[in-house]
């Protein structure tokens, strides 16, 4: 089994149009689902997708098999994606990449642009966005 995990680290605070503010501490605490992944999935391979800025932070991690820096061009197949993200950018991304299932977040038409895809983010979502949710 091939997993993706998706956590780039940049904060959802932009400060103009083409900059991020870097937020470290979300990649950090993301990292305890590698081992839970690991402990139900044993032999899968994990992956996490990520900026340059937090590769150094996560690279090497116990039971991570890849780290990869995000750009615009990546892609591949995945059994399961799980996107913590939600950018436009990162929506457009999860188009292109091959994968039987996909849990995180995902765009919506509904009144929050940005829906949670599984019911288990619904906690997550209310907390980081005040619009409604559309589950």
């Amino acid at each position: 089994m091939k997993i993706l995990i998706i956590k780039l680290g940049y904060s959802e605070t932009f400060i103009d149009d083409n900059s991020r503010v870097v937020s470290l501490g979300d990649v950090l605490r993301a990292t305890p689902i590698i081992e839970a992944l690991h402990q139900k999935y044993n032999n899968a391979k994990i992956s996490w997708l990520t900026s340059q800025e937090a590769f150094t932070l996560i690279n090497g991690a116990k039971f991570l098999s890849e780290t990869i820096i995000y750009n615009d061009k990546f892609s591949g197949e995945f059994d399961v994606v799980i996107n913590l993200e939600k950018f436009d950018e990162i929506f457009e991304l999860l188009k292109r990449i091959k994968s039987k299932q996909i849990v995180g977040f995902i765009k919506e038409k509904c009144p929050s642009p940005i829906a949670p895809l599984t019911k288990s983010m619904v906690s997550h979502h209310s907390m980081t966005l005040s619009s409604s949710r559309c589950v």
